[in-house]
């Protein structure tokens, strides 16, 4: 048997074999060779790959891992991720003035026990083309601390997400834009604190949400500033966490022009102060049935201004006020006043609307009048008490006698005299 052999011709030319590199997203840590603490220097980072050193690209996680550090951004910085507070101690990024940050996700601390993440926002810019969650696990602490500059999210900012979330916001403008907007405590066992004493918080679209499900807290304290949002959830579902925001100064607008855009549950509350409260649109009912169910209660407040009203409101020591349309046209405005007249008070018992030389009633006596006499201003057949007068001559001596009632409190700021 012959062996047969086959020969393979090929033709003069190359073979040409190809070898396609692909890039793909990387982790990037800040370690702070440099010592300097700038995001922007190369040789602080390190990667995985070659190059080494580098910074942070529109598709890589940024990452601090850097013990008790600071990363300080002066100029533009950009990632895909960025996530602080993933070792223990505290990581913090500081965005000062002529820094920008540009990322799709921001997640600040997480699955670390005692690992606290931290973002700063003191003059520069902050996008997120996604979100900006606070606290992401259970056993960690996210941090926002803003005197000045810009921040905007596309989709949410979450002040505790699962864990533990702090917004601290003294300046500057927040826009939390996006379906889910600004909530406070996100899901179940969350912890929010969100604290505002200047600047502008915005959330058109979301809305903001405080204790969006079952256990936990979120709590939202207004000290000054101004928060204008579509819609206010304060634990509409009725969970077993507290839901509280507190209005003690600055002012809180409502924007969309129905009645469910405010909604309180279980034994939570919106607390006026010194703070004024806005919803567009005419909801006095929903006022009322909210003051009338303790959702809306009240304490101190601003100084008697004057203002008009349509509704009022006395615990004794304050009073609450409900205006639609006078104050601020197309709106209703609500907002508590302190240092209480004694007419104030007693006007307040009965409704009014007017001022002390009003006539509510139309029996042509002013409300001072029947506050001083002990009438009933909104019944013109209840004057109070009527004045009496009577003449006569004792010894040879003509008397004219007038007697009148009068309010025996103190410091009533009544003055009795003959016309």
């Amino acid at each position: 048997m012959k062996n047969k052999t086959r020969k393979i011709m090929i033709a003069t030319g190359a073979i040409v074999l190809g070898l396609q590199i692909t890039s793909s997203a990387a982790t990037v840590e800040f370690q702070n060779y440099s010592g300097d603490g700038l995001w922007g220097t190369t040789t602080n980072w390190a990667t995985n790959s070659v190059p080494f050193n580098a910074l942070p690209t529109t598709a890589d996680r940024a990452k601090l891992t850097y013990f008790d550090s600071t990363v300080t951004l002066q100029s533009a910085g950009v990632a895909n991720e960025v996530l602080v507070g993933y070792t223990p101690g505290a990581q913090v990024i500081d965005v000062v003035t002529g820094g920008s940050l540009n990322a799709v996700k921001f997640n600040l601390s997480a699955y670390v026990a005692g690992a606290v993440g931290e973002l700063h926002v003191n003059g520069g810019t902050v996008e997120a083309s996604d979100f900006i969650w606070l606290g992401i696990s259970s056993d960690a602490t996210g941090k926002f601390v803003m005197t000045s500059g810009t921040v905007t999210t596309a989709s949410s900012f979450l002040v505790g997400r699962i864990g533990v979330g702090v917004f601290e916001m003294s300046g500057g403008t927040v826009h939390a834009n996006g379906p889910s907007g600004f909530r406070v405590a996100d899901k179940n066992g969350a912890i929010g604190t969100a604290t505002i004493s200047g600047g502008l918080l915005s959330a058109p679209d979301g809305g903001i949400v405080l204790l969006k499900e079952g256990e936990g807290s979120g709590v939202l304290n207004i000290t000054g500033g101004s928060v204008v949002t579509k819609s206010m959830d304060i634990n509409k579902t009725g969970g077993v966490g507290e839901a509280q925001l507190n209005l003690l100064g600055g002012s809180l607008e409502v924007t969309l022009d129905q009645f469910w855009a405010v909604e309180i549950g279980g034994d939570d509350t919106l607390h006026i102060e010194g703070g004024t409260f806005l919803w567009a649109g005419d909801f006095l009912s929903q006022i009322s049935d909210l003051v009338a169910s303790n959702s809306i209660t009240w304490a101190n407040g601003q100084a008697p201004s004057g203002s008009p009203f349509v509704m009022s409101w006395t615990n004794g020591a304050s009073i609450l006020y409900a205006d639609f349309g006078n104050v601020n046209p197309g709106k209703t405005t609500v907002w508590a006043e302190t240092s209480i007249t004694p007419y104030l008070a007693w006007a307040s018992s009965y409704g009014l609307v007017g001022d002390g030389a009003a006539d509510d009633d139309g029996d042509t006596l002013s409300n001072l009048y029947e506050f001083g006499l002990g009438g009933d201003p909104t019944n013109s057949a209840d004057i109070g008490y009527v004045s009496a007068n009577s003449t006569g001559t004792s010894g040879g001596t003509n008397w004219f006698e007038f007697v009148h009632a009068r309010r025996t409190t103190a410091d009533n700021g009544l003055t009795y005299s003959l016309e």
